[in-house]
């Protein structure tokens, strides 16, 4: 799914448009990718968790260098800052197309089932033996 975010950036652009791209792997369901400023070596790519993207929907989620929150007063904007060092961007984006990835991502790998445990367990168990 690809869209465009209001970029913020307190130091030196402010209120611009830039094209990100959502991507979800199944392979690694955990994840999500968002590919800032157009595909290849042109892009910037962040991956955070899914579950933070998600928390983000209904209350301040991430610590660190992702954090993500809606609007309090207007549900209709989702903040998602990202941070490097002493710098941070601000990129806003429409709540309803957060949702809608999701779902998408969802429909591949239902929240909860990211991780076969039982396949786990049995790896582990093979590894190391049974632990009681």
């Amino acid at each position: 799914m690809q869209t465009r975010a209001a970029v913020e950036a307190p130091e030196d652009i402010a209120g611009i448009g830039l094209p990100v791209l959502f991507d979800y792997n199944p392979g690694d369901p955990l994840a999500v990718s968002l590919t800032f400023g157009g595909e290849g070596e042109d892009g910037v790519v962040w991956v955070i968790g899914r579950d933070l993207l998600h928390d983000g929907l209904s209350e301040a989620a991430g610590v660190g260098d992702v954090t993500a929150w809606t609007g309090s007063a207007d549900r209709e904007r989702y903040y998602l800052r990202l941070r490097t060092g002493a710098s941070f961007t601000l990129f806003t984006f429409e709540t309803r197309m957060i949702e809608t990835y999701l779902w998408q991502t969802y429909a591949s790998i239902p929240a909860g089932a990211e991780l076969p445990t039982a396949a786990l367990d049995a790896e582990l168990s093979a590894i190391f033996g049974e632990v009681a």
